[in-house]
């Protein structure tokens, strides 16, 4: 099965150079403060190497004439739990019962005099992680990234794939939206959430229940293929981003695996594939391709449509159920024939 990538991307705003970074993460890997609860006991916060990646010693991605260099590491962290330490006995709790730890690996990357960190998991750990991880007072600050990406982005995104999936998105750049496998809605209350997944989703009875139960998209799943690069990225409005390894096919990263090939996937999803979308979102709202009042269109005609096709539906159902009761009405009179004819073969 295809394994799965959650990450996030943050950026470190002190720092111009990897090598800045490096030098202060050495010096300070295990971190130690006491817990509010029981101050003779420590909160640790610890970066750990993995396998095939060195603290010292950064790899190198290269792709499109660029060179990304960037470490890897596991992050681990403890916070405390809102509970009582001791029991009704007067006894301290077992740490396990007390502290909730966490982990998650963690890819350091440099583009000019950007540093960037990504976490493998969601925006909320994620930040949570690298606040701890990494104090203000010696890290500055810590942000999420805005990647500019909206709800309206979604839907434009969702109407070029089911008008015109053939075209790309802007002449500019030979960027294609080639399926849409999933999306994800959730109400105007922020309640109730809805997904739709598969390679179907994108034909209108599979997908668009959101659009007529006022929800808002919150989440879209295209196959992206941006000249001989194609990866299935979901993206979302939180910050909080997927990617799947099998997905990938291109040149580029061919011949990387594992971890390696990962790391290139987020990388190049971050600095290539979303500012690209946001690009030629921009180029078709200033060209009049697409404005609120072509999204309400686009939503009316499809509301048309996905009627149409419901009556339709309606219609093969109502006539298949009209000839099962003329099958059925059939057999009972050949029933009765047959009963007639053994009567008559008694008689004889």
């Amino acid at each position: 099965m295809d394994e799965m990538i959650k990450f996030c991307v943050l950026q470190l705003h002190l720092f111009n150079s990897l090598e800045d970074f490096q030098q202060i993460l050495l010096d300070n890997q295990r971190i130690s403060q006491p817990l509010r609860s029981v101050p003779d006991e420590n909160l640790n916060h610890e970066v750990q190497t993995i396998e095939g990646f060195s603290l010292r010693h950064p790899n190198v991605l290269r792709f499109n004439e660029r060179e990304i260099r960037y470490i890897r590491f596991n992050g681990y962290i403890e916070t405390e739990k809102r509970v009582e330490p001791y029991n009704e006995a007067g006894i301290l709790k077992d740490r396990e019962e007390r502290i909730t730890p966490f982990s998650s690996e963690i890819l350091v990357f440099q583009e000019g005099n950007n540093l960037y960190a990504s976490t493998l998991c969601g925006v909320t750990n994620g930040k949570k992680l690298m606040k701890l991880l990494f104090p203000q007072e010696q890290y500055g600050i810590i942000e999420a990234v805005n990647h500019e990406l909206t709800e309206d982005i979604l839907y434009w995104l969702f109407k070029h794939y089911i008008d015109t999936p053939d075209n790309v998105l802007s002449e500019n750049y030979q960027l294609y939206v080639t399926a849409l496998k999933s999306y994800m809605g959730k109400t105007r209350d922020n309640i109730n959430a809805v997904r739709g997944e598969g390679n179907r989703i994108s034909t209108i009875l599979g997908t668009l229940a959101f659009l007529f139960n006022s929800e808002q998209l919150k989440a879209l799943r295209p196959q992206i293929q941006y000249e001989t690069e194609s990866m299935l990225l979901e993206i979302t409005l939180t910050g909080t981003f997927k990617l799947w390894n099998n997905s990938y096919r291109g040149r580029a990263f061919r011949t990387l695996e594992g971890k390696e090939k990962e790391n290139a996937l987020i990388i190049y999803a971050f600095l290539v594939i979303l500012p690209l979308i946001v690009e030629c979102y921009k180029e078709s709202s200033a060209a009049n391709e697409w404005s609120p009042q072509l999204k309400l269109d686009f939503v009316k005609r499809l509301g048309s449509e996905i009627r149409q096709r419901v009556e339709t539906e309606l219609q093969r159902i109502e006539q298949e159920s009209r000839e099962e009761d003329i099958e059925e009405e059939e057999l009972v009179e050949d029933d009765l024939e047959s009963e007639d004819d053994l009567e008559i073969d008694d008689e004889e």
